[in-house]
């Protein structure tokens, strides 16, 4: 069946791109000139830029240290991290409807790739904790309360929240990780 509408125009505007200009940088920001502006945001992408470069410095430096190490990795250890896991991904499938093998095909995997993967890291989970717990031994190193802060500073939070949330020793743990791969990093040579 026809059906008549009446609409009202109450406005027409053409779309125009922005001006980099003095006024348009006063509008939009603290700033009072496009220079200022300009050298701001080149020096928020440069030290976002360094940031980066000491975090690619100090994962390349761990993996390094993980994987020229030797390890005598107790099996039944690794068979328990394995089975956490399988239990915890089964878990989480489940919650949302998925079994492992829909998971690991919409991931590109079968089945067992999936948990051959799963042991694989959960191997390589305990090759890295002894490596923490060995240098941070011979080392000495210790942990403060700079370094509890700094877990806090990096989660968001404050660190009464966070040592009620995951234990004091679950925040010294992850301060110890921190600390470890941070001396690592210090101690490696860049080539």
């Amino acid at each position: 069946q026809a059906v008549v509408f009446d609409v009202t125009v109450n406005k027409i505007e053409e779309k125009k791109n922005a001006i980099l200009d003095d006024a348009f940088v006063q509008r939009v920001s603290d700033f009072s000139t496009v220079d200022e502006f300009k050298a701001d945001t080149m020096a928020a992408l440069q030290e976002e830029k360094e940031q980066s470069a000491a975090q690619q410095v100090e994962d390349d430096a761990f993996a390094a240290a993980v994987d020229n190490s030797e390890y005598s990795l107790n099996e039944a250890a690794v068979e328990q991290q394995y089975n956490n896991q399988l239990t915890y991904y089964e878990n989480m499938f489940s919650s949302y409807g998925f079994t492992m093998e829909s998971y690991a095909e919409m991931s590109g995997m079968t089945e067992d790739e999936f948990k051959d993967q799963l042991r694989k890291d959960s191997e390589n989970g305990i090759k890295q904790q002894l490596l923490i717990d060995a240098i941070a031994e011979k080392e000495g190193l210790t942990i403060e309360d700079a370094d509890r802060e700094n877990i806090a500073q990096q989660y968001g939070s404050d660190l009464k929240t966070l040592q009620d949330t995951y234990g004091e020793d679950g925040i010294d743990e992850r301060a110890m990780i921190y600390k470890v791969i941070e001396f690592i990093a210090d101690n490696a040579v860049v080539k």
